[in-house]
């Protein structure tokens, strides 16, 4: 068996490690703070006129084979604009490092709130631009108790994936 130089010994390893990492890596996620204008951790909901209940909407893409870079883009323009949007109270985006997944969650005062940043120019461009990159999509909103708030994005993770299971994703409202 003939030994590997010095410099090919030192590729192979690099390789190895670069494989190792992304192996390990691959189910990791990252997640921006809670945070918004009606929400301060050690107080709880601040928001004026935020009742007992808040509605709680969780979104899920799958990123497929499109430009990616126009819906990085427009996440980006999105979150930039989020404490700008009245009724918001607060937010988070989670992404996986090396895969396909993003989710978003918006907590909300009421449905009105809700429905005018759906509509806002600012999401509609996103929506627009960033389609193309993505396959899939999971909608679903629920109220919880104001209270409960921050939800971990482990239980948030949870709730979608049984709303799934009964039936209720994509796009349902359970009230």
């Amino acid at each position: 068996m003939t030994a590997l130089n010095p410099l090919n010994l030192l590729i192979v390893l690099l390789v190895l490690a670069i494989v190792a990492a992304l192996v390990l890596t691959s189910g990791c996620t990252f997640a921006t703070p809670f945070k918004g204008p009606g929400y301060e951790r050690d107080v709880g909901v601040t928001l004026q006129g935020a009742g007992d209940t808040v509605i709680v909407v969780l979104t899920q893409a799958v990123l497929g084979d499109g430009d990616r870079g126009a819906f990085s883009k427009g996440t980006r323009r999105v979150m930039d604009s989020m404490d700008q949007h009245p009724g918001l109270i607060a937010w988070s985006v989670r992404r996986e490092v090396f895969g396909d997944n993003a989710w978003t969650m918006t907590i909300w005062v009421d449905d009105e709130s809700l429905n005018n940043f759906v509509y806002s120019q600012v999401h509609r461009d996103a929506v627009k631009r960033g389609m193309p990159a993505v396959s899939q999509t999971r909608f679903y909103s629920f109220e919880l108790p104001a209270d409960e708030l921050p939800l971990s994005w482990d239980d948030a993770l949870e709730r979608l994936q049984e709303a799934e299971s009964y039936g209720v994703a994509p796009g349902y409202r359970s009230d």
